[in-house]
């Protein structure tokens, strides 16, 4: 019979190594290193077949738990994959808690007193709320309905848990994991594993929040040993808080494989070549970048400096590359402008005394404007006799002169003021008009010898009909009175007599 046993043993390990050989569980990222630019995302690919993968970062991951997700760090990650396939030969009795408190040992107290679960003991239950009303309302991790152990930890150092003596196969890889969820966030655990007395892996910190489960798992080489003693231990000893539920703790042979890329998230590049101009083509213009010079560049006419001069008007464009993978591109259209159209007025001659101010324009359109009285506006004032000059430029290479000669000359007033006028309809003498030479502001009015006003008019170009009201004046000596200003600005009044004949 003991042969038989050992024969069965015999062939069942010859089917687990012939099972585990089946199993190819090896995962390789494709690229060491991946390069994106601040804001953009890049694929993740691997090849193999996937099982259980498992990123040691999550951050800026699609999708954690496929193998080939989209990257999105916002700055420079190093993503662990690993892959494992877990053989269904679960090694750890009672894992699950759903047998209660068997097959482990613990130097733990058992107490499933509801209302209370002092330090140092623990409780098999399906649920953690009821020992303290502050305690989070916790349902287990294999199902959300089953069993699981809820710890009030110790507070005495390297007590022992859970522990548990299991038989494995030498020369095995195994996959060690468990759940662990706080049940009050205060304090959280700090578990440490250990196997045939050996550290196994890094102490693992419980989560702070409530209700979260979260896994601990490692891989560990069997060699030569035959079997191995599992122990838990909660290194955290301090007595408020420190609260906490595990549950599937597990232990089977595994495949396992890990494979890590760095994503490099290098800066963006961004310039501007500023806003269109105009320009005249000849002259010389600075286009740049303001980017450092170790930059690549590329500009449209085959230039590759930071900074360009161009003298033709045209549209020019800019690509700069940091060298990293990382581009910005820029255009710019410089317009051009041409020589300006100019229409100064011709040479003239004017009484100063009579329009001290004359306007002068240049009669075009340009980007400067220069008058050789030192004003720099379309347009000026002469106020006396001279040559006037003005330069349109819109550039170097672009600009249009003209000039006119203003003479001052001031004729001596003259004046022909009729002293009879025949009103009857003859077209001959029929207005009585003032005639003169250098007047202006001139005003006159008509009188009758009894001083009566009878007619006015304020203009060399408005004269007496001889009527009044309407009616023809009959044939007399009238009296007129002619206000002006002469080559003066002073006025002067004049008096005299118009006979009225028929």
């Amino acid at each position: 019979m003991e042969f038989k046993k050992i024969l069965i043993a015999f062939c069942f390990s010859l089917l687990g190594n012939a099972l585990l050989a089946q199993i190819n569980c090896n995962i390789n990222i494709t690229a060491d290193t991946l390069k994106i630019c601040e804001g953009e995302s890049i694929q993740i690919n691997t090849s193999g077949n996937a099982y259980k993968i498992q990123w040691s970062d999550k951050t800026g991951l699609s999708d954690s738990s496929i193998k080939n997700p989209i990257a999105s760090p916002s700055v420079t990650t190093k993503y662990k994959l690993s892959n494992r396939y877990e053989y269904p030969n679960e090694r750890i009795v009672n894992g699950n808690f759903e047998l209660g408190d068997q097959g482990f040992t613990s130097q733990y107290g058992i107490d499933c007193s509801y209302g209370s679960l002092e330090e140092g003991f623990y409780c098999v239950n399906n649920t953690s709320s009821v020992y303290y009303s502050n305690w989070g309302n916790c349902s287990d991790h294999t199902s959300g309905s089953g069993n699981m152990i809820i710890i009030n930890a110790s507070t005495a150092a390297g007590v022992q848990l859970w522990c548990q003596n299991i038989s494995v196969t030498p020369n095995t890889d195994y996959a060690f994991s468990t759940w662990i969820s706080s049940v009050f966030p205060d304090n959280p655990a700090l578990l440490q594993f250990t196997l045939n007395g050996s550290l196994l892996g890094e102490p693992f910190r419980a989560s702070g929040t409530v209700c979260e489960w979260n896994e601990f798992f490692t891989i560990w080489n069997s060699g030569t040993t035959a079997s191995a003693d599992i122990c838990i231990v909660n290194q955290n000893t301090l007595g408020w808080g420190n609260d906490f539920a595990m549950d599937d703790i597990s232990f089977k042979p595994v495949c396992f494989s890990e494979d890590s890329v760095v994503v490099q998230v290098n800066p963006n590049v961004s310039f501007s070549l500023g806003a269109n101009k105009s320009m005249c083509n000849g002259d010389s213009i600075l286009l740049q970048s303001n980017l450092p010079s170790n930059y690549v560049f590329q500009w449209s006419n085959g230039a590759t400096q930071n900074q360009i001069y161009v003298t033709i008007a045209g549209q020019y464009s800019l690509v700069a590359d940091n060298g990293l993978g990382c581009a910005d591109q820029d255009t710019i259209v410089l317009q051009s402008l041409g020589i300006p159209s100019i229409s100064l007025e011709d040479d003239t001659t004017i009484c100063f005394e009579f329009y001290p101010s004359f306007p002068l324009h240049s009669g075009g359109t340009a980007l400067n404007y220069l008058w050789n009285t030192g004003e720099s506006t379309p347009n000026i004032i002469a106020n006396k006799e001279g040559l006037y000059s003005v330069t349109l430029s819109n550039g170097k290479n672009c600009k249009a002169s003209d000039s006119l000669y203003i003479k001052n000359y001031c004729a001596p007033t003259y004046f022909n003021i009729p002293n009879a006028f025949t009103p009857n309809g003859d077209d001959k003498n029929d207005m009585w008009y003032i005639y003169g030479v250098g007047l202006r502001d001139v005003e006159f009015m008509i009188f009758d010898r009894w001083g009566m006003l009878l007619f006015t008019g304020n203009s060399q170009d408005v004269g007496w009909d001889g009527y009044f009201k309407g009616d023809l004046c009959q044939i007399d000596v009238y009296v007129y009175k002619v206000r002006y200003k002469g080559i003066t600005a002073r006025e002067k009044t004049r008096y005299g007599r118009i006979s009225l004949i028929r």
